[in-house]
């Protein structure tokens, strides 16, 4: 039974349950079926819930975009595909937009220095992904460029512990889309290749979310 919303320790414990045993099921379901894509929607739908029912309202529809890529994401064919990197590029918006709201830093100092290999990264996967991608070649230029731009507000964040915790968040997103990239246009595969790029993923959102309530 499902706990009462007037005890939200209660209601949170609920959610941070359903979203760990979910990502923990999630690898195992093999099957192109609605139960597995359910699973894989819930790892992180309920990260959304809680962001909104702690007062996080732009949060929560960055990760409930993110739980809607995930649902189209796993289900077959390039529309679905086309949904779901839709879908996760208007959350690395979102998640742009919290990272710029925060405040940056001034251009000069040592983070200026770790701009140059995110958006070195997002330079050349654009190209490479992009030149396999057949008609999606805009949209994955597009969604390369996008995430490139989060991973930039995030590192010129002012350093905090919740902002170094988000940075770590961005920075496993960018590694696990590119090994997704790397096995969906360059169809290079290695054993544990889904399992990297699955919990690479849930660790980012997990890490966004802890980072960002934690910067408030």
């Amino acid at each position: 039974m499902a706990p009462s919303p007037s005890d939200p320790q209660m209601s949170f414990a609920f959610l941070a349950i359903m979203s760990g045993l979910c990502a923990v099921i999630y690898p195992f379901l093999t099957s192109l079926t609605w139960s597995r894509s359910l699973v894989k929607t819930l790892a992180i739908a309920p990260l959304a819930v809680w962001s909104h029912m702690i007062g996080f309202p732009v949060l929560a529809a960055g990760l409930a975009l993110s739980a809607i890529g995930d649902l189209a994401l796993s289900r077959p064919g390039d529309r679905a595909f086309l949904i779901g990197m839709l879908s996760f590029a208007a959350a690395h918006l979102i998640y742009a937009w919290i990272f710029y709201a925060g405040g940056l830093v001034p251009l000069g100092g040592w983070q200026s220095l770790a701009l140059v290999p995110v958006i070195g990264v997002a330079l050349w996967l654009g190209p490479v992904f992009a030149a396999k991608a057949g008609a999606l070649v805009l949209p994955v230029f597009v969604y390369v460029g996008i995430i490139g731009v989060m991973g930039a507000t995030a590192v010129m964040q002012p350093m905090g512990a919740g902002q170094v915790i988000a940075l770590i968040g961005a920075l496993l997103f960018m590694a696990s889309d590119a090994i997704l990239g790397q096995e969906k246009f360059l169809n290079r595969h290695w054993p544990g290749q889904g399992l990297a790029i699955w919990g690479l993923y849930y660790a980012a959102q997990v890490a966004l979310f802890v980072g960002f309530v934690w910067i408030g």
